[in-house]
């Protein structure tokens, strides 16, 4: 199976608590190197942890190395 899925990930949940997962109300990551179903399963566990949104923006592999703002 191909891990060719890179993205970018924007999770927010409104009532953020400060706590491990939910610093700040919205976070941006980019993960790469994963299948589809990893993907998705990433996805699952951010609203189990209770995000109320996940925005997926897939990337190509360059601007997943690029320097991070």
């Amino acid at each position: 199976m191909k891990r060719d899925c890179f993205y970018k990930v924007e999770v927010t949940r409104d009532d953020f608590d400060g706590s491990y997962y939910f610093p700040k109300q919205t976070e941006t990551w980019r993960i790469g190197r994963f299948t589809w179903r990893e993907v998705l399963a990433y996805v699952d566990e951010w609203y189990e942890r209770g995000a109320d949104a996940v925005v997926l923006e897939q990337i190509d592999e360059e601007e997943f190395y690029e320097e991070k703002d």
